[in-house]
């Protein structure tokens, strides 16, 4: 519950979409940037950067969890028909 309670909290408090949001694909090892104008929220499409690839992709947002240490955003790559997890920098 207390959890929960965070998240809904971190969710409202914190504009995700208000600034280009960096992170890290440590499957991948290659960085990604996710720009202005996407609502990164769960069950949304969202387009990102991959610097491996170096292409855009598109995406939808399966879960965003956040802890005292870390956001991680987990994606499925619709590009690459691929489930993907993302360490956001804060």
């Amino acid at each position: 519950m207390f959890k929960k309670l965070i998240t809904i909290l971190s969710i409202i408090l914190y504009p995700i979409n208000a600034h280009p949001w960096e992170g890290y694909d440590l499957n991948n090892q290659t960085t990604i940037d996710i720009g202005t104008g996407n609502l990164v929220r769960d069950d949304k499409l969202i387009q990102f950067f991959d610097h491996n690839t170096n292409n855009f992709h598109d995406a939808r947002v399966i879960d965003i969890s956040y802890d005292l240490q870390e956001t991680r955003l987990t994606i499925f790559d619709i590009t690459l028909q691929q489930e993907r997890q993302f360490i956001m920098e804060d």
